[in-house]
């Protein structure tokens, strides 16, 4: 049962900071970047109706991301891509993401600041970015946490 308070709380914490922090709106762009299989976009993606666009590095991630997107939006989950690429590459257009939510995978970048860099360049002017507070990247970036990452 404990663990059961425990993802509700972590679902509830995650949309609560997608939604003050970041500020998104029902058809915006969520960027889940290192995704993973998927929860810490999808969770939002259903609460507060985003777009969602996760990308990882392993294709095993991808794979269960993408599986577990229609538990999460429905059968047609079309409002959540997930694709594998690269940190440093994500392959998304310019100023396309009006949020990013990264939580692991910056500290398995090979070169932090070119991932930095990438998601930076992503993000719409004026978007937000979260990371969690454990993290050495959220310490070096602490007071930008919602802001633009530096470039």
């Amino acid at each position: 049962m404990w663990w059961a308070i425990r993802v509700f709380s972590r679902r509830r914490v995650t949309t609560m900071v997608i939604r003050s922090r970041l500020r998104l709106h029902a058809g915006q762009l969520l960027v889940d970047a290192g995704c993973g299989a998927g929860g810490i976009g999808l969770w939002p993606a259903r609460a507060v109706a985003v777009r969602l666009t996760g990308f990882d590095l392993s294709p095993i991630a991808v794979a269960r991301a993408t599986a577990r997107r229609a538990h999460f939006l429905g059968p047609v989950g079309d409002r959540a891509v997930l694709q594998v690429a690269e940190l440093k590459k994500s392959g998304l257009p310019d100023g396309a993401a009006h949020g990013i939510v990264r939580v692991d995978a910056l500290g398995e970048a090979a070169d932090r600041g070119a991932a930095l860099r990438e998601l930076g360049r992503v993000l719409a002017p004026g978007g937000g970015w979260s990371s969690p507070a454990h993290s050495d990247a959220a310490r070096n970036l602490r007071g930008t946490s919602s802001s633009r990452p530096p470039a």
